[in-house]
This record gives C-alpha cells, sequence and structure tokens, in this order.
C-alpha cells in the first residue's frame, strides 16, 4: 500500500493485490512447506491390471498349446474306421476345450483394450458413483458431476477473458508511460487496473487449476475403473471358459492316449494283442484266389478240400490302416511267410482263452 500527492496537490491512496506465494500457502497450511499430497497412481493400477490379465492368458495359451499338441505328436496309430467313435469323442472335447480357450482370450482382450476415456463419455456405473459420492470425486462447490461440469467450462471461460484483460491493461499501462513527461495520475490509473485484472486472472487461473487437476483424476480413474469393472463382470465368464479349456484338453488327452483295442469276435477277425495262434480262412473272392496261389499256401492246408491254414498272428485288426501281420506254421510241405493280410482278402479267427469255474461232485460212499 502506497500513498502519494498528485499533481493537483490531493492526497491518493493505492493498494496492490498480489496472489499468495508458495511459502505463504505453505505457511497458511498445515503440512510441511512444498509437501504436496501424491495422487492416487490410477495409471500404474491399470498397467499392474492388464499386465497381471496378460500374463494369465499367456499361461493358459502356453498350457493349452502343449496340451493340444502332445495328443498329436503322442497318439497312437488311429483310423476313423476301427477308432470311429473315439476319435469323434476326441474331436469334441477337443473343440470344446479350443472354444473355452477362445472365449477366454476373447474376454482378456476386452481387458487388455485401452479405452480413451473424456469427462463426456465417463461409464454411466462410473458417473453414478461420482454424484453418490461428490465430497470425494469433485470441488466443494460441485454437487454432481454436471455442476462440476458448468463451472468447468465458465472458468475456462473466465480465464481466457481476464488473460485478454490483463493484455489489454499492459497495453494501457505502456500507452501512459509513453509520453516524455508521462502522468502520474494517468499512470498510477493504469497500474491500478492492471494490478486488479492481474489478481483476477490469477485466482481464475487457480481455481482453473484445481479443477483440472480434479479432471486429470477423474479419467485417471476412469481408466482403471473400466478394466476393473469388466473384470468383475467376466470373472464367472473366464472362470467358466477356463474351466471348459481344462476339461477339453484333460479329455482330449485321455482318449487319445487310450486307442479301442477290441479283442477278438470268438469266431472271425479279432485282433490279438500279442503273437498267438489262430486260423487263417481264404475268402471266395479273386484277391483271396491271388494270396493263395501266389505264396502257395494250399501246401499248407492240413485239408486240401478245406482252404484253411494255421498261422501265427502278431497283431492287426484286419483293416486297410491295421491289417493282420500274420505268418505260417512251416512244415515239410509248407514254406514259412510272414505277411500282411486284410478281412477283405481272408479272415483270420484267434481263438479266445476262456475260463471254466465248477466245484468237484462230492464223494459218496456206495452201499
Amino acid at each position: 500500500m502506497t500513498a502519494g500527492e498528485n499533481p493537483d496537490g490531493a492526497w491518493q491512496l493505492t493498494a496492490e493485490l498480489k496472489p499468495k506465494g508458495p511459502d505463504a500457502a505453505a505457511a497458511g497450511g498445515s503440512g510441511p512447506a512444498g509437501a504436496d499430497p501424491a495422487a492416487p497412481a490410477w495409471d500404474d493400477a491399470a498397467d499392474d491390471l492388464r499386465a497381471t490379465v496378460k500374463w494369465m492368458v499367456a499361461a493358459f495359451a502356453a498350457v493349452g498349446a502343449a496340451m493340444f499338441a502332445k495328443g498329436f505328436v503322442t497318439t497312437p496309430k488311429l483310423s476313423w474306421t476301427d477308432d470311429t467313435w473315439q476319435l469323434s469323442a476326441a474331436w469334441v472335447v477337443g473343440a470344446a476345450g479350443v472354444v473355452g480357450v477362445g472365449v477366454l482370450i476373447y474376454q482378456a482382450v476386452q481387458l487388455l483394450r485401452p479405452t480413451a476415456f473424456e469427462l463426456g463419455n465417463l461409464p454411466a456405473t462410473y458417473i453414478a458413483e461420482i454424484n453418490a459420492n461428490p465430497r470425494f470425486y469433485l470441488p466443494s462447490d460441485a454437487g454432481t458431476l454436471a455442476d462440476y461440469l458448468a463451472t468447468l467450462r465458465a472458468l475456462r471461460a473466465a480465464a481466457t477473458r481476464w488473460s485478454r484483460e490483463v493484455a489489454v491493461r499492459q497495453q494501457a499501462l505502456a500507452a501512459a508511460q509513453k509520453p516524455a513527461r508521462p502522468d502520474a495520475a494517468a499512470v498510477a490509473a493504469a497500474e491500478l487496473e492492471l494490478s486488479r485484472a492481474t489478481v483476477r486472472r490469477d485466482s481464475v487461473q487457480q481455481a482453473l487449476g484445481v479443477y483440472s487437476t480434479v479432471r486429470e483424476t477423474l479419467l485417471d480413474r476412469a481408466g482403471y475403473w473400466a478394466p476393473d469393472t469388466r473384470l468383475n463382470r467376466g470373472g464367472r465368464i473366464m472362470l467358466a471358459a477356463g474351466i471348459v479349456a481344462a476339461a477339453g484338453g484333460i479329455g482330449y488327452q485321455l482318449l487319445l492316449a487310450s486307442p479301442d483295442d477290441d479283442s477278438g469276435d470268438g469266431g472271425g477277425g479279432g485282433g490279438a494283442s500279442a503273437p498267438s495262434i489262430g486260423e487263417l480262412v481264404r475268402s471266395d473272392t479273386p484277391a483271396g484266389d491271388a494270396l493263395w496261389s501266389q505264396l502257395g499256401l494250399d501246401d499248407c492246408q492240413a485239408d486240401p478240400a478245406a482252404a484253411r491254414i494255421a498261422v501265427v498272428v502278431a497283431s492287426g485288426k484286419g483293416t486297410d490302416a491295421d491289417p493282420y501281420v500274420v505268418s505260417t506254421l512251416p512244415t515239410a510241405t509248407c514254406r514259412a511267410a510272414t505277411f500282411t493280410v486284410v478281412d477283405d482278402v481272408a479272415r483270420v479267427s484267434v481263438p479266445e482263452q476262456l475260463s471254466i469255474d465248477y466245484e468237484p461232485a462230492e464223494a459218496t460212499q456206495s452201499p
């Protein structure tokens, strides 16, 4: 505050108002000087959440790839002819597991996808939370998000207007000081108006700074709110998809790890798990006749009138994918030969081992 005498001899009292500086603000506050409260790291929290989901999906994908790929590498020799139900079940279970993995990855992608928020496109649930707790989210003079937005727009307009006013007052002061002998009263009046405009501008900018900080906090929190809400909403779906994927992978492995091995059918054409003595019966087809003539199997027949010989059955099921592997029993007239044969050419029968349970009759003494 200064006092001075103008050229007319009258005294003039002027006061210069200045915004509170950092030191004064620190002195007037309750905390230590220069210690600003740390803002919540919502961006870091959102990044951590997305990183957790990313690594979880990567682990599921690696385990799923290992489980489903292992079936193709370690599966025994299967054919659609002999193992139709087994391969069909494995296909269905494996497809269900793949669908489960796909749903899990889709849900995770929705969480990992970044979303850009502005005050005009905040989630409805987030806006409801803000309006329900305005003292936690908003400045003290804003009761709802709509009130906050209206005040923010007004402060932005006022900050622009007072910045222009300060520029005008600076030009007026420069014009008053331009003459060789400036008018002291005009210069003092211009300085006073400039000080008033500067105080107004600084006051509006400080208020705008508070509102801008709140805006950044709201947007940062929205960046965490969105994936967190989607995770809470889609958690059950992800859990169910994970269970389906795990069950599909395990079932797929079990179905392919245990081929359906049929035992013999008693009278015709059963597969043998170990070498055993069986009987090879020629079919009445050109292929059967060619087999008998080219290998000279007539010499191996016990009965020249019956086209059947004794053979050792090593393995096979009699199909094109898994033919029988048989060997003749060498004799004086039958030479040893090992060959493969299918049911269309000749039938192989392997006797089954049967267990007979009986109770011995009680001995009675004759009179």
